[in-house]
């Protein structure tokens, strides 16, 4: 297996992970929720860039790889937006809660080996799935 590692810190960014997944929170309240404006806002002045998970570095990836499985969400709030988001033979619908942040970091779990995987361009796929959520 073949890892191409990809360093632009303004994406897109295909590398292990080796930062903390927080597996601990996953119960949703509304502190919660202003805790995630907060840091988002905080996060824009700081300049930062809107990180989208990356499906289509995913799909090649699932192409070559062959994982059993590919796990989507963000690592510092991953009990709440995780998701497995291929199972062997498909790529599932878009079900988790977020795929994209300005404070948190994308990331993949492939096989049971953690990537942070996104990119700052959103596609237009991932335009045609925004607009079906809406």
């Amino acid at each position: 297996m073949m890892e191409k590692e990809m360093t632009d810190e303004q994406g897109p960014v295909f590398r292990e992970f080796s930062g903390r997944i927080d597996r601990e929170h996953g119960a949703f309240d509304m502190r919660f929720l202003d805790s995630l404006i907060r840091r988002a806002q905080e996060a824009k002045k700081k300049g930062a860039i809107e990180k989208w998970l990356d499906r289509d570095k995913l799909k090649e990836i699932a192409a070559e790889w062959k994982p059993q499985t590919i796990e989507g969400g963000l690592a510092e709030d991953w009990a709440a937006t995780s998701a497995t988001i291929y199972d062997g033979e498909s790529f599932l619908g878009n079900e988790f809660g977020c795929e994209q942040s300005l404070w948190a970091t994308p990331i993949a779990i492939i096989d049971g080996k953690a990537y942070e995987c996104w990119t700052k361009e959103l596609k237009t796929a991932d335009v045609a799935r925004q607009l079906m959520r809406d």
